[in-house]
């Protein structure tokens, strides 16, 4: 099974539950999501064979291109290596559905940035449960477009400017590994608290999984400590990441335009690209910022 579209629709469904569904912390809703989500990745494997996992399940292609950015790897005889933070980025081939399940991400945590906001706040006004549902699931799939869209927008000025002649889907495709340093810095942003505080409720949740009043291993009452970090902490880590992560993106970027065209040509073409990247930037920490 060659392509990652599956594992975009997976991590789509994903972001749903979390930022559409109108009551996204449920044990139940968890429940069945989880064990959906485990049925289709058990058929699937069983039917187009045990490689379909590294293909099809969303989590597994997702990290698969953040390991790209590790400094740590394995030769060709199987062995650890050090190398330099991001120098994956260069074996990277994007292959179908790939450029899916980063626009999927990036425009998933983009929309969690919009939710926190006083405008988004008003425009819900007073919906409930499945008004609410629907409202959110619109605004989703329309900030992921719009993520989409200044992409391919800004790899079709490229190629204008580049004299490049591949076709939008080959080149959004080869530039598309230099989102990955910004979906990791997205990424952190929009999960460090959430691992910080309910990370502590590991062993809680792990004694007492569907909220039964069970305390299986003793561990049910321990509560969370909401003084490990500060409020500045937090914003100075999610503002660090994200503007980490868009220098890492650039640099990125202007390898791959430094290996493919003359040295004036690919500065030029890096404009566009850049442009994006920028606006990706701003908005995340402006978005920090009305949170």
């Amino acid at each position: 099974w060659a392509s990652h579209w599956p594992a975009a629709l997976g991590l789509l469904a994903f972001h749903w539950l979390e930022l559409a569904y109108f009551e996204p912390a449920s044990l139940t809703a968890v429940a069945a999501f989880i064990s959906a989500y485990t049925i289709v990745v058990l058929v699937a494997s069983s039917w187009f064979g045990a490689g379909w996992v590294r293909t099809g399940d969303g989590f597994a292609v997702l990290f698969g291109l953040l390991g790209a950015l590790s400094p740590l790897h394995r030769d060709d005889r199987g062995r650890l290596r050090l190398r330099v933070p991001g120098s994956g980025l260069a074996a990277v081939e994007l292959r179908r559905g790939s450029l899916g399940v980063i626009l999927v991400v990036l425009g998933g945590t983009t929309f969690d940035g919009v939710t926190r906001t006083q405008w988004w706040s008003d425009l819900v006004g007073s919906r409930r449960e499945w008004d609410l549902t629907a409202v959110n699931t619109v605004g989703l799939l329309l900030t992921i477009a719009t993520v989409a869209m200044a992409y391919l927008v800004a790899i079709r000025v490229l190629g204008v400017l580049a004299k490049d002649d591949a076709d939008l889907v080959e080149q959004a495709r080869r530039w598309g590994p230099s989102l990955i340093p910004i979906v990791l810095g997205y990424s952190i942003a929009h999960y460090f608290s959430l691992l910080v505080f309910e990370g502590q409720s590991f062993l809680a949740l792990l004694s007492d999984p569907l909220g039964s009043g069970r305390d299986l291993f003793g561990t049910a009452e321990n509560t969370i400590d909401f003084t490990v970090v500060t409020a500045d902490q937090i914003a100075y880590t999610q503002v660090a990441a994200i503007v980490i992560g868009h220098i890492a993106g650039v640099i990125a970027a202007h390898d791959k335009a430094v290996e493919r065209y003359p040295h004036r040509t690919a500065v030029l073409s890096q404009y566009p690209l850049l442009a994006v990247m920028v606006a990706y930037t701003v908005s995340g920490l402006l978005l920090l910022l009305n949170a």
